[in-house]
């Protein structure tokens, strides 16, 4: 593999140019997506979202 290349800088440039597939790239936008989304909805200075609070309303709605 590095015998068709003449220098390092080529073969680094050569291996590091493939794209990523499409179904990584999605996956890997799509777990960004849900950390910022999970991130929102339980942490608790932004949504007020708490354990606590949830398991207190679930000893309510019983």
């Amino acid at each position: 593999m590095a015998d068709d290349v003449d220098s390092q800088e080529e073969f680094e440039a050569k291996e590091t140019s493939k794209a990523l597939p499409g179904g990584w790239l999605l996956l890997f936008i799509g777990v960004i997506l849900f950390a910022i989304v999970y991130f929102i909805a339980y942490t608790p200075a932004i949504s007020g979202w708490t354990q606590t609070g949830a398991y207190e309303q679930s000893l309510h709605n019983k």
